[in-house]
């Protein structure tokens, strides 16, 4: 584990360390029994109801599964009410794809017009405290590496999740905001993905 020269913020660089430090640092142990289920909810499959439904303003025709709609509403409210401020600067990672962004991208060679924008999600960001994606599913075209501040609002998601620690899941609050500082093409994994490097701005943050 080091800190970002450039930014205070901490990095890790081994699977042990990022595990540990979100069990030594980020575990909070005075989750309610609901609260609990509602964040295992989430990360079992959860996300796939809650934000679009975050998204679209609340509309239920966008929740896939007509039998989450009565207890969706209380499941956000649960989740809002679990999140902590992070009590150190860090920097997470994020797999997304070019329609993760508020500004329509047609092709992913002119993902560089992000450069300088500040993006944002209405819905809540699932992120990993490891340095580079985990190889559990699919690998998508778009790597964000978001620094995230002290302060903002998250919860460490492994004793509550399906997966454990094994994701080592940090989720940020929902309707967050970051701008995004640069854009680059990495080819050094032989099969060449986009990372973006981005500053998450703490609520009620004027840039």
């Amino acid at each position: 584990m080091a800190e970002d020269a450039n930014t205070s913020h901490i990095r890790f660089s081994t699977l042990d360390e990022y595990r540990e430090y979100g069990k030594q640092n980020l575990l909070t142990r005075n989750h309610s029994d609901e609260q609990k289920r509602a964040i295992g909810w989430y990360t079992r499959h959860g996300f796939k109801a809650a934000n679009p439904y975050l998204r679209s303003g609340r509309d239920p025709d966008s929740v896939p599964w007509a039998d989450e709609l009565p207890d969706i509403d209380r499941n956000i409210t649960l989740i809002d009410e679990s999140m902590r401020p992070l009590p150190h600067s860090i920097v997470v990672t994020r797999e997304v794809d070019k329609d993760a962004f508020r500004k329509k991208i047609r092709r992913l060679k002119r993902l560089g017009k992000l450069k300088g924008r500040t993006e944002g999600d209405d819905a809540y960001m699932s992120t990993s405290l490891a340095p580079k994606p985990l190889r559990y599913s699919t690998p998508k075209p778009i790597v964000l590496r978001l620094h995230v501040p002290q302060g903002t609002p998250a919860i460490y998601t492994g004793p509550y999740s399906q997966f454990g620690d094994e994701e080592a899941e940090l989720l940020l609050a929902r309707g967050l905001r970051y701008r995004i500082d640069k854009v680059e093409f990495d080819e050094s994994d032989g099969r060449g993905r986009w990372w973006i490097d981005a500053h998450v701005l703490l609520p009620g943050s004027a840039r």
